[in-house]
């Protein structure tokens, strides 16, 4: 018996070591890595609350002597912005990181040094340039990123999605339609051409205790959308090529979403 348990956890470890590489929640347009990560980056807060937010390095290479250590920090120049989610561009030479208070965002270059990453652009006032505020998630397209925002300017909904060069210039915003004004995340099937964004809670509610959360300012709606002139069936290349020009194409609910939204509330 302890031997098949042995045998067991040996198979875990290999299978998990075979895994390592697969990066299924990643936008399909990224490039993929052809093995795994050396360095793992730490979008953080300072424990204490009396130095700048910053941004870990960890090595998570197996050979390496400093295996599990924080090799280098990135300091972000200020503090209170509460750093929250952060993504790849699609050929995976910058990250976009964002924040949740403040209405700053960082693009920084991973691709010169991975061990060193470099802030090479601060977009100091997001909301100005979007009328939007929250960013939420980082979706590589090609040559592009898409940004969703959890509020308005005002911190009320609706939310929206917002339209980046992987160098920071801005292209265009979308807000949420009025039957479907809360926003969350965001994923694309390019094969079938749809793009899916899901639905959380605005600015005016995040930033309440939970206890005195508004379970009112809070939805389980998704919304699909599509590139105009398409019935869903368009093939990889026309949803690459379509880029942004999204438009909405439905709104649904569900209990299991319903479910879900509930669970989320507290955690993400």
């Amino acid at each position: 018996m302890k031997r098949r348990t042995l045998l067991l956890a040996l198979l875990a470890v290999v299978v998990t070591a075979g895994v390592a590489v697969a990066e299924v929640c990643l936008s399909p347009y990224v490039k993929r890595r052809a093995g795994p990560e050396k360095y793992l980056y730490v979008y953080a807060v300072d424990a204490d609350a009396k130095d700048n937010d910053f941004l870990a390095v960890i090595d998570v290479n197996l050979a390496s002597p400093t295996y599990g250590r924080v090799t280098n920090t990135v300091d972000l120049g200020s503090a209170g912005n509460e750093p929250h989610h952060m993504g790849f561009t699609d050929d995976r030479t910058r990250i976009f990181a964002g924040t949740l208070l403040s209405k700053r965002l960082y693009i920084m270059d991973v691709a010169a040094d991975p061990a060193k990453p470099k802030i090479i652009k601060t977009i100091d006032d997001i909301t100005a340039l979007t009328g939007l505020h929250g960013p939420h998630t980082y979706y590589a397209l090609p040559g592009r990123m898409l940004i969703t925002f959890l509020s308005s300017a005002d911190g009320n909904p609706p939310g929206g999605i917002a339209e980046f060069t992987n160098d920071g210039q801005f292209i265009r915003a979308f807000k949420n339609p009025a039957n479907a004004p809360y926003a969350y995340d965001v994923a694309v099937k390019p094969a079938i051409n749809r793009m899916i964004t899901s639905s959380f809670t605005p600015l005016r509610n995040y930033m309440k205790p939970l206890a005195a959360s508004e379970c009112t300012s809070r939805t389980r709606s998704s919304r699909r959308w599509t590139t105009p002139g398409t019935s869903g069936s368009g093939s990889r290349t026309s949803a690459r090529t379509a880029g942004s020009r999204w438009t909405r194409s439905s709104t649904w609910t569900s209990r299991s979403s319903r479910r879900a939204r509930r669970a989320l509330t507290t955690c993400c």
